[in-house]
């Protein structure tokens, strides 16, 4: 990486720290990849702390206007649930759909752990993340909107 003057890595994100860090890095240089690193990740937690993560993330990603393929589900979800009130056909298919690749995934998932509690559990988590992500990128654009307008 070249030498930069500039003091901009010299913040603390207490939000989405790792896409900011990435975004501010590629900015001074290429990023190599080093196949042999490890990370040590301490990810035990529960489901209302794995909830509130997942809409901290969100709401990270929406407030300092992140805005990238992650922001292609709260948008869509938007979509899905303009369509519920437009033609209802369109929503329970789109919703069917929706269930559909997550009863594959967790098909898959069951049959490679051999765990028939995944049955239940993994629809039951890719929904309370995927709806606690979109309800905090929302809530983080809006803010952030809010605030750039009264500026």
């Amino acid at each position: 990486m070249g030498k930069s003057n500039d003091n901009s890595l010299n913040i603390r994100p207490i939000i989405n720290e790792d896409t900011e860090l990435n975004s501010r890095l590629q900015q001074l240089g290429p990023i190599v990849y080093t196949p042999d690193a490890i990370v040590h990740h301490h990810q035990e937690r529960g489901l209302n702390e794995f909830v509130r993560r997942m809409h901290f993330f969100g709401y990270g990603r929406g407030v300092n206007w992140l805005w990238d393929l992650q922001v292609v589900p709260p948008i869509a979800a938007i979509g899905i649930l303009l369509t519920a009130f437009i033609s209802p056909r369109v929503f329970f298919a789109l919703l069917g759909i929706y269930v559909a690749i997550v009863g594959g995934y967790t098909l898959v998932l069951l049959t490679r752990a051999r765990r028939p509690e995944y049955l239940i559990s993994i629809p039951i988590v890719f929904a309370l993340e995927h709806m606690s992500y979109t309800f905090g990128f929302w809530k983080g654009t809006i803010e952030a909107a809010s605030r750039r307008g009264t500026r």
